[in-house]
């Protein structure tokens, strides 16, 4: 009788500190590698001047990150003709409250530019799961530089390094099109 009571209040005891901690869980789960599963944008076409807010889900393991005190690091690649508009940033924290962010920023001399955000357990402990597949939102506005019609914006997450590189091709999880054009 003892044993059986035990079992029952242990794993209800087991379940809810599984549960603690770090985002809202939406998209994490055991063994999960870090990855951004979505990219958005409120417009996809921008003239020249304009700017539009870009949205970068991700998801992980929340134990990587709560437990074991890994880092979810994610790189946004912009091409030639988009910009990043300086202190934008910020990690979703809902109701909470927004974070600001401020990403390592990698100029190229083809145009590319690189944002390097690297996410810690403080970080995270406030973001809010934007959906069932992510577990933490990354908010950023953009701006349209130059008239170069269609292009690619992409991302990538992993726990502790990424690496890339102006010369090498970048090997992304999510991308999104948008075109630029004049007036």
């Amino acid at each position: 009788m003892f044993r059986r009571l035990t079992i029952a209040l242990l794993i209800p005891f087991s379940l809810s500190l599984l549960s603690c901690g770090g985002s809202g869980g939406g998209g994490s789960k055991p063994g999960q590698p870090a990855l951004v599963t979505q990219l958005q944008t409120q417009d996809s076409e921008l003239k020249v001047g304009d700017g539009t807010v870009l949205f970068t889900d991700i998801a992980y393991d929340v134990n990587d990150v709560f437990n074991f005190g890994d880092n979810i690091e994610v790189v946004v690649r912009l091409p030639s003709g988009v910009s990043y508009r300086n202190n934008t940033a910020e990690l979703d924290g809902g109701k909470g409250g927004d974070s600001g962010l401020f990403p390592r920023v990698t100029q190229c001399l083809s145009g590319i530019t690189f944002l390097e955000f690297d996410l810690d357990d403080n970080d995270l402990s406030t973001a809010v799961a934007p959906n069932g597949d992510s577990d933490a939102r990354i908010k950023l506005t953009l701006d349209a530089d130059a008239a170069v019609g269609n292009v690619q914006v992409q991302a990538r997450a992993a726990r502790n390094v990424l690496s890339y590189s102006c010369a090498d091709p970048f090997s992304f999880d999510e991308a999104i099109n948008l075109f630029l054009f004049a007036e």
